[in-house]
């Protein structure tokens, strides 16, 4: 999404600004709402913020916990869950949506960031966490659809949108005006797959190195030792946990899909 958002800045955001403006919110919090930061969220917040100090907050801070559920924690967990795993699935992300609005304005606190921009910019936020908490204790089976519409909606976009900014730099006709150049996306991607590269291979070490303790841990809470390995995995990255939450007991299933809505990528793509 680098590569379009200024288009969307251009096309969209205009005509969503009146309505968050009215709101008391910064016209940034389109960004942290629809995408995850490292997907385009942070580029297009700051283009289209009108106090900087937002578009820093919901660039960064929103888009890291409600763009990356909306458009990833929340359609894999459900998408690669089914039945009782799917029901402890909905319970860690119910969990994970009361806290977040607690999450970004803690953050945001640590960052040094004003108290009074960001309960302006996090009360929709609250709101719709809650949203979508009743729809996920209420008609789960309605959401499921929803979100996996939305996340295909989205990666479409991107990979369409890329392959076009592609396409113009390789010399093709223009087709959409105003796309990130490439020389500034590669870059970022460069530097999170070398990070990547370099920190998974070092948490499965971490995780051989401490197979012991991890065990004696994992007995004390009562969860299995793979569920407490894909705690320490989603500290780096999210997206192998979630592909493979089949392999783990409810239990460990509620507990690594609420945590690593708040914790992943601590160390990792963010």
């Amino acid at each position: 999404f680098m590569a379009l958002s200024p288009w969307i800045a251009v096309h969209i955001a205009p005509h969503v600004t009146p309505l968050l403006e009215s709101a008391g919110c910064d016209p940034s919090l389109l960004a942290g709402i629809l995408f995850s930061c490292d997907a385009g969220g942070a580029y297009l917040a700051k283009q289209i913020a009108v106090d900087p100090a937002a578009g820093l907050y919901n660039g960064l801070i929103v888009a890291s916990f409600f763009g990356t559920a909306v458009t990833g924690a929340v359609p894999l967990s459900l998408s690669n869950t089914a039945g009782r795993q799917r029901k402890a699935a909905v319970k860690g992300l119910c969990i994970a949506f009361i806290t977040l609005p607690l999450n970004c304005l803690i953050t945001g606190s640590f960052c040094g960031m004003p108290m009074n921009m960001m309960l302006r910019n996090t009360w929709p936020i609250m709101i719709l966490s809650l949203i979508l908490l009743a729809g996920l204790l209420f008609l789960p089976q309605i959401m499921v659809p929803v979100f996996s519409g939305l996340a295909f909606a989205v990666r479409t976009a991107a990979y369409l949108s890329f392959a076009i900014a592609v396409f113009q730099d390789a010399g093709g006709p223009v087709i959409l005006e105003g796309l990130t150049p490439l020389d500034e996306i590669y870059p970022v991607i460069v530097r999170i797959g070398v990070f990547l590269g370099g920190i998974l291979p070092i948490f499965a070490l971490i995780q051989r190195m401490l197979k012991k303790p991890l065990e004696r841990l994992a007995e004390k809470v009562q969860l299995s030792p793979k569920s407490i390995s894909y705690l320490i995995l989603s500290t780096s990255n999210d997206i192998p946990v979630l592909m493979n939450l089949k392999e783990l007991e409810d239990d460990g299933i509620t507990v690594n899909v609420a945590y690593l809505m708040a914790a992943a990528y601590t160390i990792g793509d963010f």
